[in-house]
């Protein structure tokens, strides 16, 4: 009996020591999966517009760590330091690694805020995205950069899908800004900035009415707060995960942006179309001939030269994509060309009657039919409208007086 009680209690130290070494491996495996998990971070960082002409949309990078070996690395997409190439359309871009304490004292500086952004991916698509990265960058800048397609967001996105692992990012939860349009959208993103907002829609063409795609119209205004509505999908569908984990951490506070300036494109375009009205008017009750000629010269040159420029980068340079231009129609060389090679033929200016006719029904009916008008640009046609009916005017007025002497 006593040698059966010293059986049962051995066999019962055995199943104690047993289950305490099977918590201490779960423990470890535990451990170890943490750490695995953590091993390499990837996040998003999105930086806020700035007061400058080319930060006026803010920023968008790769944010990767591994704390175990003190790698901390932010991935920005940059172009080729070449304005020429730029406006060429010919710039090339690809991601370059910079040390994320110096990527945000540069920001810090400048009063920009900067979020980021947690991403939800598995160990291995970390890893792999930290070497699709570095790839891409000893490769060099090799991808075309474009406004609107090939940019931080877009190719920022691109380097995080292309290594999900049977997995894709669902963009439909923000199908509201299919519903804005591109015209809105931009916009929104530009409205702290009018004369940006005036710039870029003078070039941006017939994409103003065109359908782009959820990941097409993102900025860095909208990509974080859309990411976090968005999920990640398994091929099957039967699975979804939060793109995004936890809540976004605010690292740097923005500073208050540059009160904006009265001066706005609006005004400057009605002050325009005042100073044009009062100098036609003017020169005919004075009798300035000579004050209407210079002003005709430097404004005709001045459509003449935009004309070229929009031509160029519609159809050229393709920098805001490829399409029609709207503002063709009225920047173009035709007046000045008129003028200057057929203003000693007798009934040359019935053709500044018929351009006249042609801006005053672009006024009234390009609204209609397309978003990328704005009031500014049609306040600056209506004052070439002006110019070109009061040619019109002194031309027949002089015809009619050499009518009257001859008789």
């Amino acid at each position: 009996m006593s040698y059966l009680r010293y059986i049962i209690s051995e066999v019962q130290w055995c199943v104690i020591m047993l289950m305490i070494h099977c918590f201490t491996i779960s423990q470890a495996s535990a451990a170890t999966s943490q750490d695995s998990t953590h091993f390499v971070t990837a996040s998003l960082m999105v930086i806020s517009p700035g007061n400058e002409i080319y930060s006026v949309f803010g920023h968008c990078v790769l944010h990767m760590q591994c704390p175990s070996k003190h790698l901390d690395y932010v991935y920005t997409f940059e172009t080729e330091p070449n304005y020429l190439k730029f406006f060429a359309g010919k710039s090339k871009a690809c991601f370059v690694a910079v040390p994320t304490r110096e990527f945000l004292q540069k920001y810090k500086a400048e009063g920009r805020g900067v979020t980021e952004y947690a991403l939800n991916l598995t160990p291995h698509e970390k890893q792999e995205l930290w070497r699709a990265l570095d790839e891409d960058m000893e490769e060099g800048p090799t991808r075309r950069f474009t406004m609107l397609k090939n940019n931080c967001v877009s190719m920022s996105l691109f380097m995080v899908e292309q290594v999900l692992e049977k997995r894709y990012i669902d963009f439909s939860p923000n199908n509201w800004l299919l519903r804005m349009g591109n015209a809105r959208v931009l916009h929104s993103c530009l409205r702290h900035s009018p004369w940006a907002d005036f710039i870029f829609f003078t070039f941006f063409g017939s994409e103003a009415d065109k359908c782009w795609t959820v990941e097409e119209l993102l900025s860095p205004a909208t990509v974080g707060p859309c990411l976090q509505s968005d999920h990640i999908v398994s091929t099957g569908g039967h699975q979804r995960w939060p793109v995004i984990c936890g809540k976004p951490h605010l690292l740097s506070k923005a500073r208050p942006m540059v009160a904006r300036s009265w001066f706005t494109p609006n005004v400057f375009a009605l002050l325009l179309l005042l100073l044009i009205v009062g100098i036609s008017i003017c020169g005919h009750m004075c009798h300035q001939n000579r004050m209407l000629f210079v002003t005709d010269a430097f404004f005709f040159l001045l459509q003449t030269i935009i004309g070229f420029v929009l031509l160029y980068v519609s159809v050229v340079s393709c920098l805001f994509g490829r399409g029609w231009n709207w503002y063709l129609i009225p920047f173009n060389p035709l007046p000045l060309v008129v003028w200057l090679c057929f203003r000693h033929r007798p009934q040359y200016n019935n053709v500044y009657a018929v351009y006249a006719l042609l801006l005053l029904l672009f006024i009234l009916v390009t609204p209609f039919i397309t978003d990328q008008v704005d009031a500014a640009h049609l306040l600056i046609v209506a004052a070439l409208m002006v110019r070109c009916a009061d040619r019109y005017y002194n031309g027949r007025k002089e015809q009619i007086n050499m009518i009257s002497t001859n008789k």
